[in-house]
């Protein structure tokens, strides 16, 4: 009859509510782990920014090396010819005494 009915009624009802609790805590638990989420992809992106200025200083630094190489490619070049001329001076210098000395 109606205890029967009532019965059921609140049997229902407290699968209901239980259901409900269930849900209410998975959603407490989804809005954690967006959170997590959230933060997660926060630091990557921080992480990206940092890794990519380090990027572009290596760069620089590379590019300024190499400009660097360069002058003192130019610099070596100078200083062999330099040598080169001083060689052929003393070179000279030193036939120039031989011959002296054969007089």
């Amino acid at each position: 009859g109606i205890n029967a009915e009532y019965g059921r009624i609140s049997e229902v009802t407290r699968q209901h509510e239980v259901r409900v609790e269930q849900i209410n805590r998975q959603f407490v638990e989804c809005i954690k782990e967006r959170d997590v989420a959230k933060e997660s992809l926060a630091e990557n992106m921080e992480a990206r920014r940092k890794l990519q200025a380090n990027k572009e200083n290596l760069i620089k630094n590379l590019s300024n090396q190499a400009d660097e190489n360069e002058r003192l490619r130019a610099k070596l070049h100078m200083s062999t010819e330099d040598c080169i001329k001083l060689k052929k001076e003393l070179d000279m210098r030193v036939y120039e005494c031989t011959e002296q000395r054969k007089q």
